[in-house]
């Protein structure tokens, strides 16, 4: 299924622009060549999140991970899907036009078997934006909308966990439960 928003025929309109951005390492530390253009953003991965009332996509581009503020009703985003996502960068930032985001699904899929870690793992950048598990005491749990931030105790740290729900689904009693994320 494809999503078509405003970005039609990327290829034509970039002719004579420079090469496509194809990763996230790319996007985050762009060339200096091209800088005050819009550059085309040709990225394919796989969801690892997709939150449409908060308009959060998480993708993993094969080495990286990145969080894009994007959001649709008509498109059915499931984590595991392999994506395409053509897109433009804003003119001298570090960032995605949001307003013109095309996605492809080029498959559906799974999500990677979640690493388990430690405490004193969490905060190794080698497990940012990778799928881990992990065990923990809720302390507190707030309604946010349709989702629950958890706080949880793992050792001596404290981390927030941010968990999407449907709007009918019952509020789970999780506080002082020990739980598996």
């Amino acid at each position: 299924m494809t999503l078509h928003v405003d970005l039609v025929h990327a290829q034509e309109k970039d002719s004579g622009l420079a090469t496509a951005i194809t990763s996230f390492n790319e996007l985050w530390n762009p060339a200096q060549l091209d800088a005050d253009k819009a550059r085309l953003i040709r990225l394919e991965g796989q969801v690892l999140y997709y939150d449409p009332s908060w308009a959060m996509l998480w993708l993993h581009d094969g080495e990286l991970g990145g969080y894009i503020d994007y959001a649709s009703d008509e498109l059915d985003l499931r984590a595991g899907d392999h994506i395409e996502l053509l897109a433009r960068t804003v003119p001298n930032q570090i960032s995605i036009d949001t307003t013109e985001i095309e996605i492809t699904v080029k498959s559906p899929g799974t999500l990677p078997e979640a690493a388990p870690i430690t405490e004193s793992q969490l905060h190794d950048s080698v497990f940012n934006n990778q799928m881990v598990q992990l065990e923990g005491w809720v302390q507190t749990v707030e309604q946010i909308d349709n989702h629950l931030e958890l706080k949880v105790i793992i050792g001596s740290e404290q981390i927030e966990v941010t968990i999407s729900r449907e709007a009918n689904e019952p509020f789970p009693l999780l506080e002082k439960t020990l739980i598996q994320i």
